[in-house]
């Protein structure tokens, strides 16, 4: 007899999380969700002749994982493409969402084959260019499921701050580190946990994005004299729309610091982020051909 999975999972759209990212792509099936909920419920509050419904961006938390900057930023894409409409309330009161279901689905559907031509290129690309074996073990999930009956609850997930992973990497990089750069990847662990705070929102938010960005220019001490400009910050804050691990992004910039302090790239901030986007793609790559 086959056993019941008994975990819970968020079943969002490939079409949105391809268009979008995956981090948005949660927040509109869990407000799907909601919004069928309090339906059902009969406890739609009606607003000039539409019908929202209350949730805050602490439920959105709670049911995403995600951090509260990242459900902003998720909320006002899903407003900025129409698929969502939301209203303020007074002091201390959830706001009223509204999700527009014949967009989503128009939306969806205009995507689909430009989303379905993609995968193929990327069949075509797999054949040529196997995945990265380090990325293929990975516990993903995805599934697709009609709009009518989206299921949305939280998914099992484990913090960086507490994954054997990060102690796996460590000792991989360590035992690949040559005398002299041990003590660079000596950091991962402060900086694993202050992406973590930063993708979590656990702390005030500019005061998490003050403390990464302090870690960071501390690895290039060519940077010890550099002054945050809007780019830097910009490339910060992308760090809460990768779907990547923490530990993986750690490990990634680490890298890129050995190479800017050993002259294999220029001592330029950006440098510190060269290659996280490749990755962030080949991670959604496998979410979406799962």
């Amino acid at each position: 007899m086959e056993k019941k999975i008994e975990h819970e999972f968020i079943a969002s759209s490939k079409v949105i999380r391809y268009k979008m990212n995956t981090n948005t792509a949660d927040v509109l099936a869990t407000l799907i969700y909601k919004q069928d909920y309090w339906k059902s419920n009969a406890e739609l509050v009606n607003h000039k002749g539409i019908k929202y419904f209350y949730i805050s961006h602490s439920d959105i938390k709670e049911e995403t994982c995600l951090g509260i900057q990242v459900i902003k930023r998720a909320l006002k894409t899903l407003i900025n493409e129409g698929l969502i409409s939301s209203k303020r309330q007074g002091l201390g009161k959830p706001n009223l969402y509204y999700v527009n279901t014949p967009k989503v689905e128009a939306y969806i559907k205009n995507h689909e084959a430009e989303y379905k031509a993609w995968r193929l290129k990327i069949r075509e690309q797999n054949k040529a260019t196997p995945l990265i074996p380090s990325l293929i073990g990975e516990n993903d999930t995805s599934g697709s499921i009609k709009l009518t009956s989206l299921e949305v609850s939280k998914s099992p997930t484990t913090k960086n701050k507490s994954t054997n992973n990060k102690i796996t990497n460590n000792n991989t990089n360590r035992i690949n580190a040559v005398e002299g750069e041990i003590d660079l990847f000596d950091n991962v662990d402060e900086l694993t946990d202050a992406i973590t705070n930063l993708k979590e929102d656990t702390s005030d938010e500019q005061e998490s994005h003050s403390i990464l960005y302090n870690l960071l220019i501390k690895l290039v001490p060519a940077f010890g004299s550099f002054r945050e400009s809007p780019i830097d910050s910009k490339l910060i804050d992308r760090i809460c729309e990768y779907s990547l691990d923490a530990n993986d992004i750690a490990f990634k910039i680490l890298s890129n610091a050995k190479s800017i302090n050993a002259s294999k790239k220029d001592a330029r901030f950006g440098n510190l982020f060269v290659g996280l986007e490749e990755k962030n793609i080949h991670r959604e790559l496998i979410l979406a051909t799962a």
